[in-house]
């Protein structure tokens, strides 16, 4: 029922004028803040896709000749800025998907959409449409060469990782691709390719479709960096295998080379996040564990320190707890802050009048801080499901609604501080 949890400092945000601005969905939406304003994105279908909103730029009618707009499956994105009145505003909307984030060098916006341009050259795949767009939202324009296009056609499915206030990385078609002009241009680092091969021994017909595969890379410095690759599979035998391939990255006269490669057969890496002063968190899982836990990159760059178990929900009761996945607002780090929405699953035997008992699954999802890297663990007062919206590193704020838009009628974005 998710009850109990504190709120530590509330204060309302801004209130939505419509619900389409609050309509959050597990990717593409939520709260992005700036230094110059907060912006909030909602996703929903409507009825009529051309239904217009009243004072707001429809960039679907910015798209070249001949370009198709993401119309799928008939929703709307739409951008709302917080005013001085204390409610947000549709600055502009486009059809399907559009993930906001600010760029490298924090003086402008991106929206990655899926909306289709006209194919630049035969047989190429050319990037769906990436705007940008100055703070105040007033002027849009698109990215005639993309963002980070050479990694990923669907821009809105970019996970970049930013550096600095002109480097990107981002990870593409088995290989890492780096940028030092803000993504406009991005060459692959051909020897990370590797990193996407199986170490030998690996069972035979165990790589295939079925496989899951994460990529992540940390820069620590102007000429270092770290990527890791994790996969998990199941063999002929329904077996599941996991590892976890990694490679220490060197700049020289401009160009990044990895260095050699070192498998770690039995980790899988879930999420990784870095605080930005050289502290690397990642939920991992170790071969022999049944259970996730939480774990920074020791000093060796290497080895993983555990920080703590994940916070469970139906403690005293024994349950396994992973922050929730497929949800982009689930996981921040901030200094000595860590915030994770996640999911306990208690398990028990129902008696019955026959002979033993049947199974059942007791879930629960809740959102949790701790200031101390997860050694202890406070609940927030924050719905479970799509709660969270967004977080501010900078300030430690939490940006959260009482529920989506069809649950609860509350048209106010709410801010936490974790700081205090």
């Amino acid at each position: 029922m998710e009850l109990g949890g504190s709120q530590p400092n509330q204060q309302i945000v801004g209130r939505a004028l419509n619900d389409g601005q609050r309509a959050v969905e597990q990717g593409c939406t939520g709260v992005v803040a700036t230094a110059h304003g907060v912006w909030m994105v909602g996703r929903r279908e409507y009825e009529n896709i051309q239904a217009p909103l009243q004072g707001a730029l429809n960039l679907d009618a910015l798209l070249p000749a001949g370009s198709t707009p993401d119309t799928d499956e008939n929703e709307i994105s739409q951008i709302s800025r917080l005013g001085d009145d204390g409610a947000f505003h549709t600055v502009a909307y486009v059809s399907g998907y559009g993930c906001l984030l600010p760029s490298a060098d924090k003086t402008s916006l991106l929206l990655l959409t899926g909306a289709q341009p006209p194919a630049k050259k035969a047989g190429g795949q050319t990037q769906t449409v990436v705007f940008r767009a100055d703070e105040q939202g007033k002027n849009w324009q698109i990215l005639q060469e993309g963002f980070m296009a050479d990694a990923e056609w669907l821009a809105w499915s970019l996970n970049p990782y930013f550096h600095g206030s002109n480097e990107v990385w981002a990870a593409g078609k088995e290989k890492f691709f780096y940028s030092s002009d803000q993504g406009a241009h991005a060459q692959a680092v051909e020897s990370t390719g590797p990193l996407w091969q199986p170490p030998h021994g690996t069972p035979p017909h165990a790589i295939g479709d079925d496989r899951d595969t994460v990529a992540y890379i940390v820069q620590f410095s102007d000429r270092r960096a770290t990527a890791w690759v994790s996969q998990s599979y199941r063999d002929d035998a329904d077996e599941m295998h996991t590892f976890t391939r990694e490679t220490q990255l060197t700049r020289h006269d401009g160009h990044w080379k990895a260095g050699d490669i070192r498998t770690t057969p039995g980790l899988y890496l879930f999420r990784m996040k870095d605080n930005g002063a050289g502290s690397v968190i990642a939920e991992l899982r170790r071969s022999g564990s049944a259970e996730n836990e939480l774990a920074e990159l020791a000093q060796d760059g290497h080895s993983w320190r555990k920080l703590g178990d994940l916070p469970n929900l139906f403690w005293p009761i024994p349950a396994s707890t992973v922050i929730r996945p497929n949800q982009q607002t689930n996981f921040y780090v901030s200094d000595q802050t860590i915030l994770v929405t996640v999911t306990s699953r208690h398990e028990t035997v129902q008696p019955s009048l026959g002979r033993g008992g049947k199974r059942a699954v007791i879930e629960g999802k809740g959102v949790f801080f701790s200031n101390d890297k997860g050694a202890h663990w406070k609940q927030l007062a924050i719905p479970g499901y799509l709660g969270v919206l967004g977080f501010n590193a900078d300030k430690k704020q939490v940006y959260w609604n009482k529920g989506n838009w069809y649950e609860s009628r509350d048209p106010d974005i709410y801010s936490s501080d974790l700081s205090r």
